[in-house]
């Protein structure tokens, strides 16, 4: 009796196996398809438009907007009351500090989900590339940051530590970090809350992203546009 109990376990862990086997390569190729499936142009506002940009170092990517966009009273405003424009990255806590010099901390932040902070540089250049965005799309963009956000009883940022630059810090988010939402994957959320055609599942790296939005519109003059860096 207990033989067929053991060969019924078995049949049920084969089936199971196949199963996930399944789903998993069901699941790649899906995202597969979501990385090479053809980019669709973003429309051209109507209306006033604003540019926002890209700046990556080739893994990681944050986003660059005009500081105008956000409310006057906005956390980030009131941090760097002169900053014409800020740039704002997502990532796992220890990992988005302290990679350079602890490598393996990569790897560790993508198994557990894990607590993430944001780095919020002001006037900090973007590398490109630059799409338009109609002002609907701009407060997409902005509730989309400030869902994230972790502020005090007093509405200010929660200082985590300085940030790579002279005007720029590390303060608390209230995400999750995981194996299946990464840094890049955060940017392309928020450009997708701004209205452009980005996909976040096909937004693994820093260069799926820029490709995404690649073809997007430039605002046409007047504008509010950002210098490329020098």
């Amino acid at each position: 009796m207990w033989v067929a109990a053991v060969r019924a376990a078995l049949t049920l862990a084969r089936a199971a196996g196949l199963m996930l086997a399944l789903t998993l390569v069901l699941s790649l190729a899906a995202l597969g398809w979501r990385m090479v499936a053809p980019i669709r142009a973003a429309p051209t506002p109507v209306g006033p438009c604003t540019e926002i940009g890209l700046d990556t170092n080739g893994w990681h990517t944050d986003i660059v907007f005009p500081a105008g966009i956000l409310p006057p009273d906005h956390p980030f405003r009131r941090l760097y009351p002169e900053a014409r424009r800020f740039s704002v990255g997502w990532g796992d806590r220890d990992a988005y500090r302290f990679a350079d010099k602890r490598p393996w901390l990569n790897l560790m932040a993508i198994i557990p989900p894990s607590p993430t902070i944001l780095h919020v540089a002001a006037d900090a250049p973007a590398t490109g590339p630059f799409v338009a965005i109609s002002q609907e799309g701009a407060r997409g963009l902005v509730a989309h940051i400030d869902r994230t956000l972790r502020l005090d009883a007093a509405g200010r940022l929660i200082l985590v530590g300085p940030g790579y630059s002279r005007d720029s810090v590390f303060v608390e988010s209230g995400d999750q970090f995981h194996l299946f939402r990464l840094c890049n994957q955060w940017i392309a959320e928020g450009l997708k809350a701004a209205g452009l055609p980005v996909s976040p599942l096909g937004a693994w790296t820093a260069q799926s992203v820029a490709r995404q939005i690649s073809r997007g519109p430039r605002c046409p003059p007047p504008r509010i546009r950002i210098a490329p860096a020098p």
